[in-house]
């Protein structure tokens, strides 16, 4: 467990600081792709896994107007997406509640059932090879079921920064 431990104590900081620029861009893919896929899905509750300084999060926070969650192992980035967050739940009163924290895939702080989508970010690749099903497992867990006919369940996986 060399990578989440690594990520923990600075690495998430320093890729946060190596790629800050390239994260709160206007036009990104991921963010096409998911307003396509996850419109009309009637989403109320979504995470963000590996969420950064949470600008996707936002986004879709916005175009779903549903409540949102990231987490990130990156103490900075949180610290900024709080800040993000605070700047715009005060300037717009419509915005559903963002919420962000620090923490890992692998042990999500969340209820079994509670999202009605899972997002990761681009994140996937720095999980630990022997942490991969406890990830799969953790999201599936906080997933809302399948046969709840009120959701329907997705979980999505970014392939670009």
């Amino acid at each position: 467990m060399r990578q989440k431990s690594d990520f923990l104590a600075g690495e998430g900081d320093k890729w946060y600081e190596r790629n800050i620029l390239q994260l709160d861009k206007e036009e990104n893919n991921d963010l096409v792709f998911l307003d396509k896929y996850l419109y009309n899905q009637n989403i109320k509750t979504f995470l963000e896994i590996g969420c950064s300084s949470g600008y996707k999060t936002l986004q879709l926070a916005k175009k779903l107007k549903a409540i949102a969650y990231g987490i990130d192992p990156s103490k900075n980035a949180i610290a900024n997406a709080k800040v993000m967050a605070k700047q715009n739940n005060s300037s717009n009163l419509n915005l559903p509640a963002l919420n962000f924290s620090v923490g890992t895939a692998d042990d999500l702080e969340f209820g079994d059932s509670y999202f009605d989508f899972i997002y990761f970010g681009f994140c996937l690749y720095l999980v630990d090879r022997e942490l991969l099903p406890t990830v799969i497992a953790e999201a599936d867990r906080c997933l809302k079921s399948p046969n709840d006919n009120t959701n329907k369940v997705v979980v999505g996986v970014s392939s670009c920064a």
